[in-house]
């Protein structure tokens, strides 16, 4: 049998050496996956699953919860983010959202003078507009319009912290680094 390597961000090891299924190579059997990714700090982790089970279950979390919801156009994109994430920081942003939340995903609340608001992705400001993404389009509002306009710095993504498990973290996170789909 063949040595195949994938790199997403993460290294993928799969058929981890020369002999029969069973047989280990550095500990590892040939049917288990080994995830390699450096930590914050710069470590390497290793963490070896069965084939498919990590993920598997990871998807299916993925789907219970409903991050397809959110994840498709308007928060990022789950099938690069192994490659610009660490493990370490991907679990971080899962069981604290609001610790790192980068500007593009800051939301902004207009209150129209009508009584109309309207929330969203603040996209540009200018001294006589406001253009905002929201789940409905692109809106450009004039500023002679809004009575009120506020910044949520937080993000909009639920804290999964109490909610998910270690393992359960895991998962998810092994079905990130295979990007997300």
């Amino acid at each position: 049998m063949t040595r195949r390597w994938c790199l997403l961000g993460c290294l993928v090891l799969a058929g981890c050496g020369q002999g029969p299924a069973d047989a280990p190579m550095s500990g590892y059997a040939e049917a288990d996956l080994v995830y390699v990714a450096p930590s914050a700090s710069g470590v390497l982790q290793t963490v070896a699953v069965r084939r498919g089970d990590k993920v598997a279950r990871g998807q299916a979390l993925y789907a219970r919860h409903g991050c397809a919801g959110c994840h498709d156009a308007a928060a990022p994109d789950l099938k690069q983010v192994a490659v610009n994430r660490s493990a370490d920081e991907l679990r971080q942003s899962i069981l604290d959202p609001n610790s790192d939340v980068p500007s593009a995903y800051w939301r902004a609340k207009a209150t129209l003078r009508n009584g109309q608001t309207l929330s969203g992705a603040r996209l540009n400001e200018d001294t006589f507009t406001v253009q905002l993404r929201t789940r409905e389009g692109l809106r450009s509002l004039f500023k002679s319009d809004i009575e009120r306009l506020e910044l949520d710095r937080s993000s909009p993504m639920p804290s999964f912290q109490g909610k998910l498990t270690a393992a359960e973290v895991d998962d998810l996170l092994a079905y990130l680094s295979r990007g997300a789909k």
